[in-house]
């Protein structure tokens, strides 16, 4: 199946046929990005308890806390990512987020600066400054 043609129902019909499959990862983002957070979250928790190493699922289980203002649970799955991948552009980012919404606005800048070590051509991190909320 082209990646093209996946689609929610493809996937989760897929993920219901077989509630073990590494899909569960792009069934849960799938469905945070159509802004069905629990049920995503619920996929996500599930898949992380499966495979506990599967960096993708982590990541996007850390998305779906982050979304709900669980920034304890986010980061604690985030963490876990950068353990085994501390270069993980994507955890990195996320990272950088969750700590600033937690306020700690030291952290997120100085994983902003790791970023920019690590990917230092990335348009996307010329020039972005955590600013302090007040």
């Amino acid at each position: 199946m082209a990646l093209s043609l996946v689609n929610e129902e493809s996937l989760l019909k897929l993920y219901n046929e077989d509630p073990t499959t590494l899909l569960f990862a792009r069934l849960a983002a799938l469905l945070l990005g159509n802004g069905k957070r629990t049920k995503a979250t619920t996929i996500a928790e599930t898949g992380v308890q499966q495979y506990p190493d599967y960096v993708t699922g982590r990541i996007v289980l850390a998305q779906c806390y982050s979304e709900a203002d669980n920034y304890t649970g986010a980061y604690t799955h985030i963490t876990e990512v950068l353990k085994k991948e501390p270069q993980n552009a994507k955890a990195l980012a996320l990272l950088s987020e969750i700590s600033e919404k937690m306020g700690n606005m030291e952290e997120a800048e100085k994983v902003r600066g790791c970023l920019r070590q690590i990917y230092p051509h990335d348009p996307t991190l010329e020039g972005k400054k955590i600013v302090s909320q007040q």
